[in-house]
């Protein structure tokens, strides 16, 4: 692992190719879907529940429901 200096937390050194490998799975397959089956009621101007799924920001957000996706447990994570 590569880190920064003053305790920062250290950055895996495949953390490029993970991220890239993720954006791509996204692309490929998630963002569709939430396109298809849940932006029409969760995204934009209309949102039920209060949960967004129009931004990242918005989705790690969550709704009234709370956190719908938790980065750290995602395998706990309601979505």
């Amino acid at each position: 692992m590569t880190g920064f200096a003053g305790g920062q937390t250290p950055v895996p050194a495949d953390h490029a190719a993970r991220m890239k490998e993720g954006t791509a799975l996204f692309d490929k397959t998630i963002g569709p879907a939430l396109k298809t089956h849940c932006l029409e009621c969760h995204g934009g101007e209309k949102t039920r529940a209060g949960f967004n799924l129009a931004t990242r920001e918005l989705l790690l957000t969550g709704g009234d429901s709370g956190v719908a996706v938790d980065l750290a447990k995602p395998e706990s994570s309601l979505m």
